[in-house]
């Protein structure tokens, strides 16, 4: 009988708490499923669609956290919207997935990394802050919270990013899975390249007489074409091949017409030159040369480039464009001074606590008039937070604070972004030369920002971005170190066998 008892105690004795966790963990989840997918049926809500379209993914994927970037990664370069979803892309999708991935495997214990030291900690939970007492102050902008505002989805998307760069601190990437990302993003911007000219992107495109010229559905392949300029390397003429490809791309960029994207591109290849060049005076020399080759070349074929062409490099001096195409520039320009000029005007009414991004769809309504639209009057750009400058978003929608430490993050990421990309400048693979591409890409999307043309989703572009460009270099840091490594094992094993 007593050793019956003991048996029976002894069983007792050794329940898995881990084991008992876990099976609490998939009850939960399948019980948060069911509840999920009845909410959604009921109000037909795209983003719990979404969020249950993704769970089962996220599980498969628990246990490969890298895997996971990777795919985001790859999805995020279709540039794909998401229908019913106001600046959502498959990229929030995918930033979605992955941060459901990192959140399953932190509650089963499974995560697969550590979280480094991050600089940028402070402004980004600044910001959070800040954002969460604007949906207090200003509403929500969540319908399916009951909001009376429009405009929730700002937050979502600005969020996700934040937490993105938390959950993705520290996770470490290798060679091949770099040169996935690569590769796949090719392939994913000629898909997103070939839907949008199917017409899935109809509604981004310019309809207007001047525009009709703007091949906004060239941006993917153009943008996924890029970063091979500078990875690419050959025996033999790697620089004529490299030299070709930019050409192709700033041509592709030239003909979507935006001439911020063409100056970009430019600066970025001028940037990572720069870096990856040895010699950096004689670099700078053969760059005047080239330079004022190129200035030559467009100014004697600008009268005969198409109309996006045209636009794009209506800021090179004395180009000779089209009339029509040259008054579309200087209006555009024109129109911006207007609605900054008003902008400025109502900041004062929001410098303490921003207005936020949500808004009463209703009270714009009621007061929205046909030529408000049509020209898209400076009251039109307000009401609608379309300010196209990133200090005035900052400022007005997210107040002084917002200002502030917005000012504050750049400043941070783009210190480490340089001093990143002087390390990485000393090595020559084709990942270090991809992990310059990005930390130059985002130093010039930083000053960008501030200085050329920024809006809110674009900031939460960059913020999940850095935090790629910070992943993937110190994933190639930590690939260098451990080949040192091997190196100095096997000259000791060498010295030791001698020795012996």
């Amino acid at each position: 009988m007593n050793s019956m008892q003991h048996k029976v105690s002894t069983r007792k004795s050794t329940v898995d708490p881990v084991q008992v966790q876990r099976n609490l963990l998939i009850g939960s989840g399948f019980l948060g499923t069911v509840l999920v997918a009845a909410f959604t049926i009921k109000t037909g809500q795209l983003v719990f669609m979404l969020g249950f379209v993704i769970l089962p993914f996220a599980l498969m994927l628990m246990n490969k956290p890298s895997l996971a970037l990777v795919l985001a990664l790859i999805l995020d370069a279709t540039g794909i919207p998401l229908p019913g979803v106001s600046g959502g892309t498959l990229g929030l999708a995918a930033k979605l997935l992955l941060i459901g991935t990192a959140i399953l495997g932190i509650m089963m214990g499974q995560r697969g990394w550590k979280g480094a030291p991050l600089s940028e900690k402070r402004p980004l939970l600044c910001l959070s802050a800040i954002i969460l007492l604007l949906m207090v102050v200003r509403g929500s902008g969540l319908r399916m919270l009951g909001s009376e505002t429009w405009g929730g989805m700002m937050y979502i998307i600005f969020l996700v990013g934040i937490l993105f760069y938390f959950l993705v601190n520290g996770l470490e990437l290798s060679r091949k899975q770099i040169r996935m990302i690569v590769w796949g993003s090719l392939i994913a911007g000629l898909v997103g390249t070939l839907i949008g000219r199917l017409g899935w992107l109809g509604s981004h495109e310019m309809q207007n007489e001047v525009g009709a010229g703007r091949l906004r559905w060239l941006i993917p392949v153009a943008s996924a074409l890029f970063p091979l300029v500078f990875v690419l390397r050959f025996k033999r003429m790697w620089w004529v091949v490299s030299a070709l490809l930019l050409l192709f791309c700033l041509t592709l960029i030239g003909l979507t017409g935006f001439r911020s994207r063409l100056v970009g591109m430019m600066a970025v290849a001028v940037g990572c030159s720069f870096f990856l060049a040895r010699n950096k005076i004689r670099y700078m020399f053969l760059l005047a040369v080239v330079g004022l080759c190129c200035w030559g070349g467009v100014v004697a074929v600008s009268p005969k480039l198409p109309t996006g062409l045209q636009r794009a490099v209506s800021f090179v001096p004395g180009v000779n464009i089209d009339r029509r195409v040259a008054n579309d520039a200087e209006n555009s320009i024109e129109w911006r001074v207007e609605i900054w000029k008003y902008c400025i005007g109502q900041a004062k009414e929001y410098i303490w606590i921003g207005r936020g991004s949500a808004f009463n769809i209703y009270e714009t309504t009621g007061d929205l008039g046909v030529n408000d639209v049509a020209q898209f009057s400076p009251w039109f750009a307000f009401q609608t937070r379309s300010y196209h400058s990133g200090p005035l978003t900052l400022l007005i929608d997210y107040g002084l604070p917002g200002l502030v430490v917005g000012i504050w993050l750049a400043v941070v990421v783009s210190r480490r972004l340089w001093r990143t990309a002087l390390r990485l400048s000393e090595m020559s693979s084709f990942e270090s030369r991809y992990a310059v591409f990005l930390c130059v890409s985002l130093l010039w999307s930083w000053f960008s920002y501030f200085f050329v043309y920024g809006d809110i989703r674009k900031l939460a572009s960059m913020v999940a971005s850095t935090a790629v460009a910070v992943v993937i270099a110190e994933s190639v840091f930590a690939e260098r170190e451990k080949e040192h490594e091997l190196v100095a094992v096997d000259e000791n094993s060498v010295t030791h066998y001698h020795d012996t």
